[in-house]
């Protein structure tokens, strides 16, 4: 069964555009290289509803399965990226909601 990882966070005041679009640029290059990893998709916030609950911006990247994804977690890379991530998130991994979903 593949995996929808799904990544939002709220950004810490001060951070850019440009910043943002550098993480999302490079999580993208990493779902590229790995295996079992495709449709990388990045975006802020487009939805009406205010329910966002201050997470403007997100991304998500689908695995084949479980194996695919947890190599991604544990990927050097991507770990050196997640915590560039973090560092832009209001107080660090408290602003950073991650939900994989079955489809």
């Amino acid at each position: 069964m593949a995996i929808d990882h799904c990544v939002f966070f709220k950004r810490s005041n001060g951070v850019t555009d440009a910043q943002v679009a550098e993480i999302m640029a490079l999580l993208a290059s990493i779902t590229e290289r790995l295996d079992g990893a495709s449709d990388f998709r990045a975006s802020a916030n487009v939805s009406p509803e205010n329910f966002d609950a201050g997470y403007r911006d997100g991304f998500i990247v689908r695995f084949d399965d479980t194996v695919a994804r947890d190599t991604y977690l544990v990927d050097e890379e991507h770990q050196q990226a997640g915590g560039k991530l973090v560092s832009l998130c209001d107080n660090g991994t408290d602003g950073l909601l991650v939900f994989d979903l079955e489809v």
